[in-house]
């Protein structure tokens, strides 16, 4: 009998709550793989399709206005 359990993995991305996001810039410069661009010059937003969620972004925004989300749990 096999009692080996699955564990699924939750995938995270990057968010930005652009109501407080002050394009500092800083994530786009942390970001290894350009997934975040300064939109108008106002507020910092995250491609979730090239998002790796690795939150180097997260850790390093300054306003603390990036937050790492769960989506689809992966097996």
């Amino acid at each position: 009998m096999n009692t080996e359990v699955k564990k699924k993995k939750i995938k995270r991305k990057a968010q930005v709550s652009k109501d407080y996001c002050v394009a500092c810039g800083a994530c786009t410069s942390e970001c290894p793989i350009g997934a975040i661009k300064i939109v108008g010059g106002v507020f910092a937003q995250v491609d979730q399709d090239r998002c790796v969620g690795c939150s180097k972004c997260a850790n390093i925004c300054p306003a603390s206005t990036i937050d790492m989300i769960n989506m689809e749990e992966v097996k």
